[in-house]
């Protein structure tokens, strides 16, 4: 099976991803801090319901499923071209598609569910935010019947070509 990675950098073939960038990207955001005369943004507005989303979604990880890999310290990479084009819409910043292989394929996974993690499904208008987020974790978590498979992996990940 085919694994694909989508970015929102431009990678040489054969470059080495690294487990952790999404971590790091969430390590970096920062409180909204507007300039005399800006407006405020959707964008403004999502950022702190995503680091809370997030969040709940490495407690509930932690400590329901200890043994399944953080997404704050894995590559995430999809199985499969169907995967790929679900994804694609929801991925809009990240238009660079990679075909990659797994280093170690015996590094720890999970295929988590992404079809669980649009905008649509965890913040929908009207359903109170902390339950929604837990079941979505547990169900993201658990792995069973995943409709889009994202596989998250310990292993770093080669870039072996790009995807028009």
């Amino acid at each position: 099976m085919a694994y694909f990675h989508f970015s929102s950098v431009e990678h040489e073939i054969g470059t080495v991803l690294k487990p952790g960038h999404w971590g790091t990207t969430l390590d970096s955001s920062r409180y909204w801090e507007p300039v005399l005369g800006q407006q405020f943004s959707i964008e403004a507005f999502r950022e702190p319901w995503r680091l809370a989303s997030e969040a709940i979604l490495e407690i509930t990880r932690s400590n329901e499923f200890p043994s399944k890999p953080s997404r704050l310290n894995c590559v995430f990479v999809l199985e499969g071209m169907p995967a790929v084009e679900f994804c694609r819409s929801y991925l809009g910043g990240n238009p660079r598609l990679y075909e990659v292989e797994l280093v170690n394929p015996a590094a720890s996974t999970v295929a988590a569910d992404f079809s669980l993690l649009s905008w649509a499904s965890r913040f929908p208008p009207g359903i109170p935010f902390f339950p929604n987020t837990r079941e979505i974790a547990r169900r993201c978590w658990s792995a069973v019947d995943p409709i889009v498979p994202e596989i998250l992996t310990e292993s770093d990940v080669i870039i072996r070509k790009r995807v028009e």
